[in-house]
């Protein structure tokens, strides 16, 4: 049995184990969380709802050396402190979750070192710092942040042009975080029409101010961070892995040469499977997108190195 670990039972690691295990993936899922009362709590609930759903998967929770977890085929990231309704700043959103990977992942892999780890924790940066502190190959170590991100931007592109988001293909997010995403295309485009979303410059530049607007509005509406998509974006990767799918996805994975950058891990369309990224695809940019992907990546060095003059690891 295919056995995966998610650190972190909060609302995006809890809502990941619901999604996965709703995949019949026939698979041990192990929760890890500051609290083992907890995650122990979490699986019980869990395996009920596999019964419910007569599904093959099985919920353990992990107790505070983390010996469950052993041997694990995925290990997820996801651990880290809720947004905040008013984070300022980038340094503010990571510095915790940064902190939390610091004390996480060393032990995990020490108990997993054939494991591929998918950091689910946040941007390019916490990836980053992730697969420094693993140890392990960077093409083990991948983030779900630009699957996130590129679900986000289709739903309100889908809205603007009233078509199902089903309906937008070949568009994606790259970059840093929201604030400093890069829409990208395969090209993209409007399957119903074939029109090229390349053609509707206005409607994605209001999109992407609706999805900057929807995180405030749904932490405003629920006083809780989004995690619903952020639970399935980590889901859907997980199962690429486990199934060896190597199929497309937008991640954060470390990049060398693509649109003239190297060394950095940032957002770009790659291939999942067993290993990790199996490859990294190159789409045709844009002076413009490729100038805003080296701003981007400009801005993760500071902030990777501002975090690290914060952690012990450094």
């Amino acid at each position: 049995m295919t056995k995966v670990t998610i650190a972190g039972a909060g609302a995006i690691g809890s809502t990941a184990a619901v999604v996965l295990g709703s995949m019949d993936t026939s698979a041990e899922i192990v929760l890890v969380n500051q609290s083992p009362r907890k995650a122990a709590g979490l699986a019980l609930d869990l395996n009920h709802l596999a019964a419910a759903l007569e599904t093959s998967s099985r919920f353990v929770g992990s107790s505070e050396n983390y010996a469950e977890t052993a041997g694990s085929d995925v290990l997820v990231l996801a651990a880290g402190r809720g947004l905040q309704l008013r984070t300022s700043s980038l340094m503010e959103l990571m510095l915790p979750a940064a902190v939390a990977l610091e004390q996480l992942v060393p032990p995990l892999v020490e108990l997993s070192p054939d494991a591929v780890v998918i950091c689910a924790s946040g941007p390019g940066v916490l990836t980053e710092i992730c697969w420094e502190l693993s140890g392990l190959p960077e093409e083990r170590v991948f983030g779900s942040h630009g699957l996130l991100v590129t679900s986000r931007l289709k739903t309100h592109l889908a809205w603007s042009l009233g078509v199902d988001h089903r309906d937008v293909s070949g568009l994606y997010a790259f970059g840093l975080e929201h604030r400093y995403a890069v829409p990208m295309s395969l090209p993209g485009k409007i399957q119903s029409s074939g029109v090229a979303v390349s053609s509707r410059p206005d409607e994605l530049a209001q999109a992407f101010d609706d999805v900057l607007a929807g995180q405030t509005s749904i932490m405003e509406g629920t006083s809780r961070r989004p995690h619903h998509a952020a639970g399935g974006a980590i889901a859907v990767l997980v199962r690429a892995v486990v199934d060896d799918s190597k199929q497309l996805y937008p991640v954060v994975a470390r990049v060398h040469g693509c649109y003239d950058l190297d060394s950095v891990y940032i957002g770009t369309l790659a291939r999942i499977g067993r290993s990790g990224v199996a490859e990294i695809i190159e789409i045709d940019a844009t002076n413009g997108e490729r100038a805003a992907l080296h701003a981007a990546a400009t801005k993760q060095r500071v902030l990777l190195s501002a975090l690290k003059s914060a952690l012990a690891y450094r």
